[in-house]
């Protein structure tokens, strides 16, 4: 294999490689701005930058779901 093959070789591995660190970093981005609107429908504007653990959020979106669920029962 001549020097300018296995340096298109490289290139051309190198193009890949660059598309699968792109499609990562995009799934990074969608799913960290899926996670911040999550946040924020739990604890309002900027609940991401505010210390709030998963586990927090998950316990506040339950207790909507809940008060929810009771609200239409109670309307029925």
């Amino acid at each position: 294999m001549s020097e300018i093959e296995r340096l298109r070789e490289l290139v051309d591995t190198g193009k890949e490689d660059r598309k699968a660190i792109d499609e990562l970093v995009d799934e990074n981005l969608r799913l960290r701005s899926f996670i911040e609107e999550v946040f924020e429908i739990a604890f309002g504007d900027d609940a991401i930058n505010r210390d709030f653990s998963y586990e927090e959020v998950l316990e506040r979106l339950r207790e909507f779901s809940d008060k929810s669920f009771a609200q239409e029962n109670n309307d029925e």
